[in-house]
């Protein structure tokens, strides 16, 4: 135990003062020393209209993939396997294709986020212009 010099002893009793525990808990410690108070910062708030980051070809080629991925991991698992990590699957499928493919799966990728953007800037635009008929509707 760190305190047994301590053991039985009060704080504020003689010999056993916070400064007594400073310097046995700290060998450099010196009474009146400041203490410097670490500062927490603040979590940022996150932006919920703020797009989400585009998906590289990696994770596009595993989202199209994922049940196929999933049944051969489960014949695996039947043959007597052990069952093998979803992203580590993925990762080696993803190395057994080749650079043409790779390259295709971006592009997939690229256009597939294009139109969720597209799509996305529709429904806002959408929303807004109801939003905006409602209030004239109201104002009325």
């Amino acid at each position: 135990m760190i305190f047994t010099e301590f053991e039985g002893k009060t704080l504020g009793e003689e010999g056993f003062t916070k400064d007594d525990v400073m310097k046995h808990l700290f060998g450099d410690y010196k009474p009146g020393d400041k203490v410097k108070e670490t500062k927490v910062k603040a979590k940022k708030e996150k932006d919920p209209n703020k797009p989400k980051r585009a998906l590289s070809g990696y994770t596009y080629f595993g989202q199209q993939n994922r049940d196929k991925f999933n049944e051969e991991m489960a014949k695996i698992v039947e043959d007597g396997g052990e069952k093998p990590k979803y992203v580590a699957y993925i990762g080696q499928k993803w190395n057994e294709i080749s650079e043409d493919e790779k390259k295709e799966w971006g592009e997939k990728a690229k256009s597939a986020q294009e139109a969720k953007s597209a799509q996305e800037a529709k429904s806002a635009q959408e929303a807004k212009s109801a939003q905006e008929a409602k209030s004239a509707q109201e104002s009325k």
